[in-house]
């Protein structure tokens, strides 16, 4: 008896092991912007993250893979620039790890934001937030270009 799967070929399975490890840590706390409230613990966050990211014990990720962008590193053009790294070096046997601390912006569709959510990044501006913030559905195409099946975005 064959049994129809909807429409088309089931995924292959993944390898059982994990090729290698990469993982871009973006924590923004302070911004350019004076009318952005400042936020305590992002930075801090994600450089604790990364410590247990490349701890031999406990994360085994190999240092050069991870990538760490703080407060006025955590600019918009390096956030997508870490990201096209990551997509460039990842293949489909890899584990990559996309963690984001920062606001986020609504979606709203006034503003000409046109319902779209936005990540602030350090140079984000108030006023200018489609201009100069991580647009979510933007870092969502880019994601999906990673190679890698194992993909997790927190």
């Amino acid at each position: 008896m064959e049994v129809e799967c909807g429409g088309g070929d089931a995924p292959r399975a993944l390898p059982s092991l994990v090729r290698a490890k990469y993982a871009l840590l973006v924590g923004v706390g302070k911004f350019k912007d004076p009318t952005i409230q400042p936020l305590k613990y992002p930075a801090k966050d994600a450089r604790d993250l990364r410590a247990l990211l490349v701890d031999p014990v406990y994360g085994h990720f190999a240092p050069e893979n991870v990538f760490l962008l703080t407060d006025e590193e955590a600019t918009r053009a390096n956030i997508l620039k870490a990201v096209n790294e990551i997509a460039v070096r990842a293949r489909e046997d890899d584990l990559v790890l996309l963690f984001i601390s920062s606001h986020g912006s609504p979606r709203k569709s006034g503003l000409g934001l046109q319902g779209i959510g936005y990540i602030v990044a350090h140079d984000s501006t108030q006023s200018e937030i489609y201009v100069n913030s991580v647009d979510f559905e933007d870092l969502s195409k880019k994601v999906s270009t990673i190679a890698a099946r194992r993909k997790v975005l927190l």
